[in-house]
């Protein structure tokens, strides 16, 4: 994700570079922060998938009633592949 946004950045300025070297330092803090968006809406939307798949309220609770609830072969096996329900009503996907 930083080498799209290097590159891109540098390739934006790249007609300018050519034209006048000694102004590089100041085209390329101008053309870094539109290539920053990209980078930065990438991965906070990677960030709220991952968040959405990785459950860690459930996954807590999931361990802790493992530890606690699963004494015998069948409580376990009840704990490990018994669905939760959905509460159609209330469940909308994040947007």
């Amino acid at each position: 994700f930083l080498v799209v946004t290097l590159s891109s950045g540098i390739i934006a300025a790249l007609p300018g570079i050519f034209q006048n070297p000694a102004e590089v330092p100041s085209m390329l803090a101008l053309k870094f922060p539109e290539a920053n968006a990209f980078f930065l809406t990438y991965i906070s939307a990677l960030s709220g998938t991952l968040g959405g798949f990785l459950d860690m309220v459930s996954l807590i609770i999931y361990y802790v009633k493992l530890t606690l609830l699963g004494s015998t072969p069948r409580s376990i096996y009840s704990i490990c592949y018994t669905l939760r329900d959905v509460a159609w009503g209330t469940l909308w996907p994040d947007v």
